[in-house]
């Protein structure tokens, strides 16, 4: 592994509870995403320990592109790790690897961020002083650009929901893991996710009414494949996905 920087890797070890789980005992994407999210707050939270330069800014993700390749079940250990991949312009790039103690990889996946002032809410040019702080690994593959969606898709499958308290974080918009339960919500009994691909445009905060709407079940490529899109009630996009459903 390497080591340029000894705050490029951090890992973190969790144990898959009950609660984490779906009927048959194994993890929900919910929980593997957050716990993706975690690791990279407490990586944050080491490098940014004692150093007070940036507190006017804060992370935000933008997109993720996950291969869930199997999922750990209740009881299981799990390790995550994350690897900062640099930064260009606006936004910055880690990816996370989840496995078990013998190597075996449950989770690939990688991530887009963007960094916000706290006062104006808007994106900054990532500096490269704070990259420096996190280190990179510019070898790593990282998303480039946007993944392919149709605006002519037709979406025959939708649910409403009302934001409630429970649903947000410390940011004071709906915590981003959330969101996969709403797409799956709409899935029509498909519940085996091999790749998600996830872009969040909009935040949602408490109280706002969103509606999540999936396509039919399509065939690309040899693969089966289908689009969510939620929005809000005056038809403002909060996220585009295009999920790559398993047997």
């Amino acid at each position: 592994m390497k080591n340029l920087n000894k705050n490029m890797y951090h890992s973190e070890n969790y144990k898959i509870y009950s609660f984490n789980c779906n009927e048959n005992g194994e993890a929900s994407y919910q929980s593997l995403v957050q716990y993706m999210i975690e690791t990279s707050i407490e990586q944050t939270n080491i490098v940014m320990k004692n150093n007070h330069d940036f507190d006017d800014y804060f992370w935000v993700i933008y997109q993720w592109d996950i291969d869930f390749i199997k999922r750990p079940k209740m009881g299981d250990e799990i390790i995550i790790e994350t690897v900062s991949a640099g930064a260009k312009k606006f936004y910055a790039y880690r990816n996370f690897t989840i496995f078990d103690e013998e190597g075996n990889v449950f989770v690939q996946a990688k991530s887009k961020w963007l960094l916000l002032n706290k006062n104006r809410k808007m994106p900054v040019r990532v500096p490269d002083e704070l990259i420096n702080l996190y280190g990179k690994d510019e070898s790593l593959e990282v998303i480039n650009g946007e993944f392919d969606f149709n605006k002519d898709l037709e979406f025959t499958t939708e649910m409403d929901f009302r934001i409630r308290k429970s649903d947000i974080d410390t940011n004071k918009h709906v915590n981003n893991a959330k969101y996969i339960d709403w797409i799956l919500e709409t899935f029509n009994g498909y519940k085996k996710i091999d790749k998600i691909q996830l872009t969040y445009k909009k935040e949602t905060r408490y109280g706002e009414e969103i509606k999540s709407k999936s396509t039919e079940l399509l065939e690309e490529n040899g693969n089966k494949v289908m689009y969510n899109i939620i929005e809000d009630s005056e038809g403002n996009v909060k996220t585009l996905s295009k999920i790559y459903l398993g047997d």
